[in-house]
């Protein structure tokens, strides 16, 4: 599958690979949240993005995000490469409407996302959507 999950803690990691489509991301959320079961932070690697998303796509990441609000339970770090897709991913930050319930920064480096995040190696669950 071209987006992979993995629940550390309280932390749920999505990682893409390739080229996907948002219902890939939102299938893969909904499976990490579900094996998780209480709300999770949430950690996104986008560097494996193959091409980037057009209007529509950025447009429907969002509201992603928004719809999976009400599952948070803190900060999410979404990782991109340097150049425009970290420009698409801090225009999906700054668009998403978390109401001050949770904060979302960009890194370009997966080391310092997962430091900001607090999230500890060793997770107990891994999968992709079909798991």
């Amino acid at each position: 599958m071209p987006v992979h999950w993995s629940l550390d803690a309280d932390v749920l990691s999505l990682v893409f690979d390739g080229e996907y489509s948002c219902r890939d991301i939102a299938d893969a959320a909904r499976a990490g949240l579900a094996a998780a079961g209480h709300p999770v932070r949430l950690l996104v690697d986008a560097t494996g993005t193959a091409r980037l998303p057009d209007t529509a796509g950025v447009r429907q990441r969002i509201d992603l995000l928004i719809g999976l609000r009400d599952y948070l339970a803190g900060p999410v770090a979404i990782v991109a490469s340097p150049g425009a897709m970290f420009g698409i991913a801090r225009q999906v930050a700054q668009q998403a409407d978390f109401e001050d319930r949770v904060t979302i920064e960009v890194f370009d480096s997966l080391a310092t996302a997962r430091r900001w995040i607090g999230d500890q190696s060793g997770g107990s669950l891994r999968g992709s959507p079909e798991t």
